[in-house]
């Protein structure tokens, strides 16, 4: 059975006795975390840090985890639980004062303080799909592409760039 340590709290960690180092999150599953509480989380960390956290999120490649974790919610669209996620949590990282409704997450004038160091906060959407580059361009600064060939990495990487050309987006600003 594998033994990992819960991430957030051993990158606070990690912050506490380092100094220089970037603390990348590779990855949060993000329908296993409540968007708000995370928010509270990444925040905290990066004003500790002083401005080293990288959010890497993503969907999850077991949904049998999400179904053992979460046996009501079996039928549940986990990636629209992610968009929902990803938007709630810039909100509340970017706003004074905070509402979102959505299907799976709601709240209503929510402050979140203090707010992350960094701006923006960077989130990294990690997955290998078309959908990745899509919530790359509407929620991310980056995107991971993991277990990649060369050739499929150039493939993401042109459609990365004509996608966010098409939607208005400077895809040069896109780690």
């Amino acid at each position: 059975m594998p033994n990992f340590y819960e991430v957030l709290i051993a990158l606070t960690y990690c912050a506490a006795v380092t100094k220089r180092i970037q603390l990348g999150l590779a990855v949060i599953v993000m329908p296993l975390r409540d968007p708000f509480l995370l928010a509270k989380q990444l925040s905290t960390m990066d004003v500790f840090s002083g401005g080293r956290v990288i959010f890497g999120v993503g969907l999850g490649s077991q949904r049998d985890e999400f179904e053992r974790l979460y046996p009501r919610l079996s039928r549940v669209h986990r990636g629209a639980m992610m968009d929902e996620a990803l938007e709630a949590i810039n909100l509340l990282l970017t706003k004074p004062m905070a509402s979102f409704s959505g299907r799976y997450y709601k709240f209503d004038d929510a402050i979140l303080e203090p707010k992350p160091l960094q701006k923006p906060f960077p989130i990294y959407i990690s997955g290998r799909s078309l959908t990745t580059i899509k919530r790359t361009i509407k929620a991310g600064t980056g995107m991971m592409i993991f277990s990649a060939t060369v050739e499929y990495l150039r493939e993401s990487v042109a459609k990365l760039h004509s996608m966010a050309y098409e939607h208005g987006r400077d895809a040069s600003k896109i780690d």
